[in-house]
């Protein structure tokens, strides 16, 4: 009996050396192949902090473009694991945490891409460990140039996001460079001379910044000031008192809630009462607008990719109505996005037929997709050009009809519409779907802007 139990003993412990083994502890890319008939879709989204309605309702956009296509694609069936990559610590996506989402992903051999991350900072962590398995990676609001071609603000771009030497991250939103030019034709249309830039130090904020002030200097636009700020600080009088003696005719400032633009903008506003002010995308959020108060949104301008409802294709009307009866309420206006996202990984997968369940094959149809007739319209190597500009005034007057002005390919091109945001009864940047013909007393102050671009898959 000794014998037999030695046998065993010395047979386990082969066993558990080699279910040990120190290579399986990292995410190692195989041949790209599955195996599987069923695939699993990531989503990486930060469910806590101030993104934390954005994120659910970007996970139940995600979810109802898997549900249209019945959770399978030809002979594969789709499942979808959500992660969490934010902390309450953090207040919104947490650094360790995108890490270790992307390593999950990266280890699950039935992965077949995952979605995320919404902020480029942590695009930028979790990429290269995703391209090292072969996985591909759509964003959905990820806008820094330098996480797809060279333009960014950090060394070593675009190469350095993929230590494979192959590309496989893609994008369903326009990259900053598009943004840029957008604020600088604002600020032409107000007649802005000189210019006071900031940013919050990290790589969506410096890029941002950056690509403002290189269409500023094309415009003949003089930059006077650009500060790198410190994102945990109590406050920014000294910034505002450096704005005010510039003799500025215009602040912008390249960042994120989180990284103070709350305070940025009420002290600089503060000092600057009527100074034209201006942010990014990721400023066009509730915890924003609910938060930055009556004297700096007077006169705030922020850009977002998000346009009203009638902007969107049927496809994209569609969406929302179905986003609304399933979920019993309209979608904050990032969500289509989302959609957009899981919807082009569908197409991917289904254009790569029977090799659908290869990494290489279906990243290779991502980035080769043309599609015209997804929720955002045609997905195109070119931005549109086209956007919309809504000024929303006189908010502090109940009943007030809002104003639009649509600009097209053509800047000038006036016409009444209803606004593609307003803030809602919290002071809080209601859908863009369901956009109020009126507006109520106590809310945000008069003259807030809003532009919006339209998309496109910048791969």
């Amino acid at each position: 009996m000794s014998r037999v139990v030695a046998l065993l003993l010395a047979l386990l412990a082969l066993l558990a050396a080699g279910c040990g083994s120190s290579d399986d502890d990292d995410p190692q890319p195989n041949d790209g192949v599955t195996g599987s008939r069923t695939l699993t879709v990531y989503a990486s989204v930060p469910l806590q902090g101030e993104m934390r309605q954005e994120s659910k309702d970007a996970v139940n956009a995600i979810k109802l473009a898997l549900s249209d296509a019945g959770g399978r694609v030809g002979a594969f069936t789709i499942n979808l694991a959500v992660l969490d990559d934010a902390s309450a610590e953090a207040g919104g996506w947490d650094r360790e945490r995108t890490l270790d989402n992307a390593t999950t992903a990266a280890r699950d051999r039935n992965a077949i891409a995952v979605l995320g991350e919404w902020d480029s900072d942590a695009s930028a962590l979790s990429i290269p460990i995703l391209n090292e398995a072969e996985m591909l990676q759509v964003s959905p609001a990820s806008t820094y140039v330098g996480l797809t071609r060279r333009g960014g603000v950090a060394k070593g771009e675009p190469e350095k996001y993929y230590p494979s030497g192959r590309r496989t991250f893609a994008r369903v939103v326009p990259a900053d460079d598009l943004q840029g030019r957008v604020i600088v034709e604002q600020l032409r249309a107000r007649e802005v001379r000189t210019l006071y830039l900031a940013n919050d130090r990290s790589l969506y904020g410096k890029g941002l910044a950056a690509q403002v002030r290189k269409a500023a200097e094309a415009a003949r636009i003089e930059v006077v000031g650009d500060d790198s700020l410190e994102p945990s600080a109590d406050e920014y009088v000294s910034l505002a008192g450096n704005v005010r003696r510039s003799q500025a005719d215009a602040f912008m400032f390249g960042g994120s809630v989180r990284n103070g633009a709350v305070q940025v903008f009420r002290d600089v506003a503060a000092g600057n009462p009527n100074l034209p002010l201006f942010g990014g995308d990721a400023l066009a959020v509730d915890s924003f607008v609910g938060a930055v108060g009556a004297r700096a949104a007077r006169n705030t301008v922020l850009t977002s990719p998000a346009v009203g409802a009638s902007e969107y294709p049927p496809e994209g009307r569609s969406f929302a109505t179905r986003f609304e009866e399933r979920f019993g309420r309209a979608p904050t206006p990032m969500a289509i996005f989302a959609y957009a996202s899981m919807d082009a990984v569908l197409t991917a997968i289904t254009e790569a037929g029977e090799a659908g369940n290869d990494r290489d094959a279906v990243t290779e149809q991502m980035l080769a997709l043309k599609v015209e007739d997804s929720v955002l319209g045609g997905l195109h190597d070119q931005p549109r050009r086209r956007y919309v500009t809504a000024a929303v005034r006189d908010l502090a007057d109940r009943g007030r009809q809002a104003e639009v002005r649509r600009s097209g390919e053509r800047a000038g091109v006036a016409a009444r519409a209803r606004p593609p945001g307003a803030s809602g009864p919290n002071g809080r940047l209601r859908s863009l779907w369901r956009p109020p013909t009126t507006v109520h007393r106590g809310h945000l102050a008069e003259r807030t802007f809003v532009v919006a671009l339209t998309t496109t898959n910048d791969r």
